[in-house]
């Protein structure tokens, strides 16, 4: 497992970030930031359920966008795609982003 430090060094490329929420049985308040492996970069688009380690085990989320920066200092990468192709449109994304907006806090 590769965790990601810091700023790139000379010569390497900007590292991406995926936004991902993470799907697990308890509710969970925001997204979650893992970088993109090399071989993933071209690969990996807004929609994709994706294979990512969350604490000591595996899970599986949806890449709900990307940064070019984490908000925090070490991210873990994607380990992979689950399906090849997005499981949500973008259209489907704004609705999920619209309507958690609008829902009440005691709902959430």
């Amino acid at each position: 497992m590769t965790i990601e430090k810091g700023a790139p060094h000379v010569g390497q490329s900007m590292t991406r970030y995926a936004k991902v929420i993470i799907n697990l049985d308890a509710p969970l308040e925001s997204s979650f930031h893992y970088h993109l492996p090399a071989d993933l970069e071209e690969a990996v688009q807004a929609g994709h359920l994706v294979e990512v380690e969350f604490g000591r085990r595996l899970a599986q989320g949806i890449v709900i966008g990307f940064d070019d920066q984490s908000p925090v200092p070490e991210t873990k990468p994607i380990i992979g795609l689950v399906m090849p192709d997005p499981v949500l449109s973008a259209v489907q994304l704004d609705l999920a982003a619209g309507s958690r907006s609008a829902t009440p806090i005691w709902l959430r």
